[in-house]
């Protein structure tokens, strides 16, 4: 006799190494009867509406990633709450809802200062946030509120093709591939990671662990994330937490 077939769509917002992180930590912690279709909505609204409305009725959970931090989906409220857990983005009503989030904007702006000591060897911090990122605009805000109460230079630069890296400056890094940039473009420069200049990435993936000699990270435990999702899958037990922002140092600081 086989045991019945538990459903579960993971619908997130794109690939990235820490997403893979989280999902296979996910499934990991399911039994072999748990069917997980992996979704990516690419933040295309239409197409995250699209495939919502396509899976009701067909999944015992729902596991989803908003399209936008602050915009709460509607189509969400035809899922019946119990079986619906939102991850990662959640600067909206939620309240009705089990859900596993990350702070964007104080604990930020918290991991920051815990980096001020480090900071202050540098003339400038630079905010590499190109136009087509999907991170929430509000870490900009923290980002500038932290600058000005520490007195340091600050700059948000969107255009990353035409980055030169500069001695003296430490530059904060969303997108991996921003990272990657820095470091290359540094060495171009004839500038040394950690010493001549700063970097500082958000989210961890474990090539930062020997990229140089390691990149300090800000970042969500995204295995934690998997973990708490699967346990929500399996024991219908409802959740509603934050998690925190760790630092993990490395040299590039």
């Amino acid at each position: 006799m086989t045991s019945q077939v538990t459903n579960v769509l993971l619908l997130l917002d794109q690939y990235t190494p820490f997403k893979e992180a989280l999902y296979n930590s996910f499934v990991r912690h399911l039994p072999i009867n748990y069917k997980v279709d992996l979704l990516f909505h690419q933040y295309n609204e239409r197409l995250f509406n699209t495939i919502l409305r396509e899976s009701i009725g067909k999944y015992n959970k729902y596991i989803v990633m908003n399209f936008d931090n602050e915009k709460f989906s509607t189509v969400l409220n035809k899922i019946n709450p119990s079986r619906l857990l939102l991850l990662d983005f959640g600067k909206f009503e939620k309240e009705k809802y089990s859900y596993i989030c990350q702070d964007f904007d104080d604990s930020f702006y918290q991991a920051l200062n815990l980096l001020k000591e480090r900071l202050k060897n540098y003339r400038q911090l630079v905010f590499l946030f190109p136009k087509s990122l999907k991170h929430p605009q509000s870490s900009k805000v923290y980002f500038t509120r932290f600058c000005q109460e520490q007195g340091f230079l600050c700059e948000i630069q969107e255009d990353i093709e035409n980055l030169i890296v500069r001695k003296g400056v430490a530059y904060i890094a969303i997108k991996q591939q921003d990272v990657v940039k820095v470091v290359k473009q540094g060495r171009l420069e004839g500038l040394k990671c950690g010493k001549d200049f700063g970097l500082l990435a958000y989210n961890d993936i474990p090539s930062y662990e020997v990229i140089d000699e390691g990149i300090t990270s800000l970042s969500i435990d995204w295995e934690m994330m998997g973990n708490e999702a699967a346990n929500f899958v399996l024991n219908n037990v409802p959740v509603q937490k934050f998690l925190p922002t760790e630092v993990r140092l490395r040299k590039s600081l």
